[in-house]
């Protein structure tokens, strides 16, 4: 073991390279403390003056006295973040509101996050803090140090809130269950749209408004893993609301209610994925697993969750509207192919972004979501 060594890059918060060098894996951070003093040395003429600095990597502050394979995740080289003094100054932006704050190496993500959160009086559980670069927004996770992150001057962090919007989606599928609009039948399957007698109408809209409560759920699933114990349940409605989709739909197109074409496919069944996954019963460990290889996921899973969920909503007003006479028949299928073919490609634009890597190394990753 004595003879393995690690490449040990150093880089300052600039981005700059300090220094690079192939140290023993069992030598102290103490010694790479060292080699980073003789390589400061020999860029100032005359007296040097030590200040004082902190060695970051990923989501720890770097102990002399640990060895330095403590910090190695097996993936060279090891990098370094060389944070000089002792405090930096950031800018976070909220809305229109742009935030001066001072962190130390010591500083994560979810202590900046809990304090913005604290002074504008939202809720911490329901917020994201992000990284914004020049090139892509990358959501940090509570435990990251802020400066070990990737931010290099010039960079500023944003806290974003969803929840709100996901509860106006709630009240928009819920307005498709008006009694007006479900009719005066009160037998549950009739409601559903089983048998002969049942209202295929009514059926659509619980159907719709059943799905976008579930994908709101995987929505504050990708910022909230307590919420891990309820995903067999989840998991097994969504299934069953495919079938009951796929019913509902063939239903339609018997009764000359709507034209094959536009059932030709199952809307729901691009969720069968995510779906298994929260039924398997090792729905954590899948999450931990993507997002683990892929920094942006829990970003993208919920920004998708979110653009399909309200995509759902809109399903269930087109339906309402279509009910009441307000817009034509012709109007009511080209808007519930148009808005979730819309969605579907604003998705995977966005995976394009946030994924660019995921998707060159696994195409199949949108469909199967298997790491």
């Amino acid at each position: 073991m004595s003879d393995e060594s690690v490449l040990v890059d150093v880089r300052n918060l600039s981005g700059r390279q300090v220094g690079i060098a192939r140290l023993p894996w069992e030598a102290p951070v103490k010694a790479l403390r060292e080699q980073i003093k003789r390589w400061r040395r020999g860029l100032v003429e005359g007296a040097f003056e030590d200040p004082e600095m902190s060695l970051l990597a990923g989501i720890c502050v770097l102990d002399d006295r640990q060895p330095l394979y403590n910090y190695w995740t097996f993936s060279e080289p090891l990098l370094v973040t060389l944070v000089t003094g002792e405090s930096a100054e950031i800018m976070v932006q909220y809305g229109q509101e742009n935030i001066a704050m001072s962190v130390s190496s010591w500083t994560t993500a979810g202590l900046v996050k809990d304090q913005v959160c604290e002074d504008f009086g939202l809720d911490t559980a329901s917020a994201v803090l992000s990284l914004v670069l020049p090139l892509e927004v990358r959501p940090l996770v509570d435990t990251e140090l802020l400066l070990s992150s990737g931010y290099v001057p010039g960079s500023f962090f944003r806290l974003t809130v969803h929840y709100l919007a996901l509860f106006f989606g709630v009240l928009n599928a819920l307005s498709g269950l008006q009694p007006s609009l479900l009719g005066p039948r009160r037998e549950l399957s009739k409601l559903l749209g089983f048998g002969r007698q049942g209202d295929v109408k009514s059926g659509g809209f619980l159907n719709a408004a059943g799905f976008y409560l579930v994908l709101a759920y995987q929505t504050l699933r990708a910022v909230m893993p307590e919420l891990a114990l309820f995903d067999p349940i989840v998991g097994f409605i969504t299934m069953t609301l495919v079938c009951h989709q796929a019913y509902i739909l063939n239903r339609w197109v018997a009764s000359g209610q709507m034209h094959r074409v536009d059932a030709f496919l199952v809307p729901g069944i691009f969720n069968l994925p995510v779906s298994l996954h929260l039924a398997g019963g090792s729905s954590q460990v899948w999450w931990e697993n993507l997002c683990s290889q892929y920094a942006a996921w829990p970003e993208f899973f919920f920004s998708g969750n979110f653009a399909i969920a309200w995509a759902c909503a809109m399903v269930t007003l087109v339906l309402s509207l279509g009910e009441r006479r307000v817009i034509s028949l012709e109007l009511r299928s080209m808007l519930m192919l148009a808005l979730p073919a819309l969605v579907f490609s604003t998705v995977f634009l966005r995976a394009s972004v946030l994924l660019p890597h995921a998707l060159d190394e696994n195409l199949w990753l949108l469909l199967t979501l298997n790491p």
